[in-house]
């Protein structure tokens, strides 16, 4: 488990569940922006973003992990791809994930 699905889900039920639908939308189309994802999904629910973001520092920190999150995974997915192509050899591939943003413990060279 990569440490930002165990801060997700050391969240409370409501909160992770809203993470969850977040990333989901976020990673099934690539092209939408996770803090207008949030909006949506606070819209949705009848909660004012705005007042959470002023509410504690730690939710605006829990937004920015899961951009983090569905970033990490974004880049993931274009680093396979390059890879599945031929366009990242095994020595290249191995540089490329071996940063502490980029967790491809159960992901290996293609």
């Amino acid at each position: 488990m990569s440490k930002y699905e165990e801060y997700i889900n050391g969240q409370s039920p409501a909160i992770r569940n809203i993470c969850k639908e977040v990333i989901d939308n976020c990673i099934a189309d690539s092209a939408k922006y996770y803090i207008e994802v949030f909006l949506e999904v606070f819209e949705k629910r009848g909660i004012s973003f705005e007042f959470r973001l002023n509410e504690t520092p730690e939710f605006i920190k829990m937004v920015r992990e899961i951009g983090r999150y569905i970033y990490s995974v974004n880049r993931l997915k274009v680093l396979l791809a390059l890879a599945r192509r031929g366009l990242i050899n095994r020595y290249i591939w191995e540089r490329l994930v071996n940063f502490p943003s980029v967790n491809v413990s159960k992901c290996t060279y293609p």
